[in-house]
């Protein structure tokens, strides 16, 4: 699998806090809801997930180093 990016670091991070508040809410919803959140961050929130997604970026290369994308 491809290393996360930001935007999913983010999103794995506070999708169970949204969950927990609206226990009746669709991963459709929570999808809507964080996407707005993530476009109302600050650039330092922003550029730490970034770099947590750089992080994650490195290790996958280390461990995967022959690793191609292929879309289908």
């Amino acid at each position: 699998p491809r290393p996360p990016n930001a935007y999913i670091l983010y999103r794995k991070e506070r999708h169970h806090s949204i969950k927990a508040q609206r226990p009746d809410i669709t991963n459709n919803e929570i999808s809507q809801v964080l996407g707005r959140l993530w476009n109302s961050e600050t650039r330092e929130v922003r550029a730490l997930y970034k770099q947590m997604a750089d992080q994650k970026k490195a290790e996958h290369r280390r461990q995967y180093p022959h690793y191609r994308y292929n879309p289908r």
